[in-house]
């Protein structure tokens, strides 16, 4: 039987007899194996005349992290004319680390080696690679022997543009690095200043903080704005004092960067009313990103005594800053807030996104107006505020709403015809007012507007002033505008909303959502039923016990092609060896991801119904697997390999192999995956013994792909 020492050797005698895709892949595989008894036959390819061989041994000597490795590699840096593999060995160095390989790379980073060539344009020098790598090095090694190479770097007017990756170097390095940084910091130039101010955010040394503190202060926006947010960074709560009267900076790209730098770094409860009563003013700044951003920041202080402040941001011209406003005060749980909101979401011709963010506010401020805002929000001519509406009314546990869209109760204004359209007002206002209890706002709109669901209506109610009627009256004339300028086309806003519906209610394990989705199972409409059942899925996936005693219905449907996919992965979830019978017929589908998802169903039930799947159904499914393991779709074959080794099936072991050599070995990793959860003493000696036998090297890289996933012991530690 083999082992990995066997696999290893065989390996290491690949990489001699062996073509060049055998070398690269045999050397490839021995440096993911970690084996330090490879090292001399890597070092063998690092001189390999084929250049891959060549790059293939360096990565590979760097996975292993052998310091052994050190001197031919340095070897090869020295003596190799190729400045690929030149490129490769420095990198493989500065992964080795060590301070043996300080000098080399000091060297490289310092200058040219005599011996490197420009390519044939004359337009690029393989040492700038070279350098660059190095220079990575020098920095994650800490070297502070690198430093005035590095400075010389940047001071080197002929030299390559890698500025950031040298300041990065230094500021990791620290010291006469990070002082050399500060020193850019103040007397560089704009570009300099604020690339230094960027790479002393990885420097926490305390004259770093200082010099990006008094950078606070650069004529520069730019090296401002990156000062204050390298502060932030670094978490230099100290500097909140000095940081917060930035807030009056006359640039407001200052002042933005300030109100979410302070806001994130004063994290008590003492700077609470601080925060508080510099934000105040920013409320009513001139500039719309600024109010914004003063809106975001107050989220989490609870900013009650500024309300009245706020509220007034609703009537703000930028719409950033009113969704801004409308969310805070949703937060805040401030019932003022409904007749705005329902100004805005009864302007169809409004900003979409603002009108999704009102939807969302109330949401979160979930009263008693806020369900039949969103109810009527619900038929709203944007599709992404009709989801944006639902997914509210889902966050207010109002599932009976979604519920009711889901059935199609939720009504929605046919389209009315403009030539009559004045008969109707005036036979409207010639029609006696049934005298009823006063109405509260949103079923005066629905009223006005179209027939209403059925919905249970709260027992809240409240009298309807003139400025309610005017927006009332504003609402009904933007929605008849709306239904002219957005007359059906291809979108069928009453199909749209039950499918949203259908789609939302996945998101909950209310009793009441589940039974009306087992419902829809049944609906005309394909579509509807298709989703019910993917809603249905993610219900089970989160709470299979929510449906599980629904598995029959789910039995029953399996034979609509058109719900087939959803149903076998509810199925799968439901861990139930009843459904197994019907996930075997599934087997005989053509659709591929109907295939893949019933093998994954079936693995899933299996190991914990043992006794209760029956030996037949045990052999039909092995047989279904085994047959499958010919499919062309390469996605198939994975799954059915991986199926077969969870059930321990040795006796497919050949025809698992034989399926990893189909589509170019598209799938040859995953069916080595496979095999070692099938067995792997077997399968590494079957492989080893085909990869004696097989003619072209591109089979033996598939091979030496399944023994590497067979052995894998790490991934590459880079």
């Amino acid at each position: 039987m083999a082992n990995k020492k066997t696999v290893i050797e065989t390996l290491c005698s690949l990489t001699t007899t062996g073509d060049e895709v055998d070398r690269c892949y045999a050397s490839r595989a021995l440096g993911v194996l970690g084996d330090a008894n490879a090292i001399p036959s890597l070092v063998q390819c690092l001189r390999d005349e084929d250049v891959d061989v060549s790059m293939e041994a360096a990565d590979a000597l760097a996975n292993l992290g052998n310091s052994a490795a050190i001197p031919p590699l340095l070897d090869s840096l020295k003596h190799d004319p190729n400045g690929e593999v030149k490129i490769s060995v420095v990198d493989s160095l500065g992964k080795i680390g060590g301070n043996e390989v300080i000098p080399p790379l000091l060297e490289i980073a310092k200058s040219c080696p005599e011996d490197m060539a420009w390519d044939d344009s004359g337009d690029w020098n393989d040492w700038w690679d070279m350098q660059l790598k190095a220079v990575e090095a020098l920095g994650r090694m800490r070297v502070h022997d690198a430093v005035p190479i590095l400075t010389a770097i940047l001071e080197d007017e002929e030299s390559q543009d890698i500025e950031s990756e040298v300041l990065k170097a230094l500021a990791l390095i620290g010291g006469d690095g990070e002082a050399f940084i500060i020193k850019r910091l103040v007397n560089g130039s704009a570009r300099e200043r604020r690339r230094a101010a960027i790479a002393l955010s990885l420097s926490n040394g305390i004259k770093a903080r200082k010099a990006l503190a008094r950078a606070l202060i650069d004529e520069q926006i730019e090296v401002r704005v990156a000062a204050i947010r390298a502060l932030e960074k670094l978490e230099a709560s100290e500097y909140l004092d000095i940081i917060l009267r930035f807030l009056n900076d006359s640039n407001p790209e200052m002042r933005t960067a300030a109100i979410e730098v302070s806001t994130n770094l004063s994290n008590t409860s003492d700077n609470t009313q601080i925060m508080l009563d510099k934000l105040a003013p920013l409320l009513s700044d001139s500039n719309p990103a600024v109010r914004a951003a003063t809106l975001i920041a107050l989220k989490n202080l609870k900013p009650l005594p500024l309300l009245e402040q706020i509220r007034e941001c609703l009537t703000d011209s930028d719409n950033t800053v009113i969704s801004a406003a409308c969310v805070l005060l949703a937060h805040l749980g401030d019932e003022k807030v409904l007749i705005t909101l329902l100004q805005i979401l009864s302007d169809q011709k409004g900003d979409i996104n603002l009108r999704i963010q009102v939807a969302t506010a109330l949401g979160i401020l979930g009263n008693i107006e806020a369900e039949q805002i969103l109810t009527w929000a619900i038929k709203d001519k944007a599709q992404p505020v009709r989801l944006a509406a639902l997914n509210a009314l889902m966050q207010l546990d109002l599932h009976h709403v979604v519920i009711a869209a889901l059935k199609g109760e939720i009504a929605v204004t046919p389209k009315k015809d403009t030539q009559n359209k004045t008969d109707r007002i005036e036979e409207k206002k010639e029609t006696p007012q049934i005298e009823k209890p006063p109405m509260s706002t949103l079923e005066a709109v629905t009223m006005d507007n179209m027939d209403t669901t059925e919905l249970p209506k709260n027992p809240k109610e409240e009298e309807n002033s003139e400025e309610i009627q005017e927006y009332i009256n504003i609402a009904q004339e933007n929605i008849e505008q709306g239904e002219r300028l957005f007359v059906q086309k291809k979108l069928d806003v009453a199909t749209d909303i039950r499918q949203l519906s259908v789609r939302i209610l996945g998101d909950s394990d209310n009793e009441q959502a589940v039974k009306a989705l087992i419902v829809a199972l049944d609906y005309d409409d394909p579509i509807l039923r298709q989703e019910a059942a993917n809603s249905l899925g993610q219900i089970a996936n989160r709470s299979p016990e929510k449906v599980a005693n629904y598995l029959d219905s789910f039995v029953s449907h399996i034979n609509d092609p058109q719900m087939r996919l959803a149903c076998s992965h509810t199925l799968g979830l439901l861990n139930n060896s009843a459904a197994i019978p019907a996930l075997i017929d599934c087997l005989q589908d053509k659709d591929t991801s109907v295939l893949v998802q019933t093998i994954q169903s079936i693995i899933a039930i299996i190991p914990t119904n043992d006794e209760k799947t029956t030996p037949d159904e045990i052999n039909a499914i092995i047989a279904q697997l085994i047959n499958l393991l010919h499919n062309p779709q390469a996605s198939v074959r994975k799954a059915a390999a991986s199926a077969l080794a969870k059930l321990g099936y040795t006796e497919a072991l050949d025809s698992i192999i034989d399926a990893a050599f189909a589509n170019q070995g598209a799938i040859a990793r995953d069916i080595g995956k496979a095999l070692r959860i099938l067995d792997i003493e077997q399968s590494s000696t079957k492989l080893l013994k085909l990869l004696e036998s097989v003619a072209e090297s591109n089979q033996r890289r598939f091979i030496i792909e399944m023994l590497e996933e067979i052995f894998l012991t790490k991934k590459a530690k880079f």
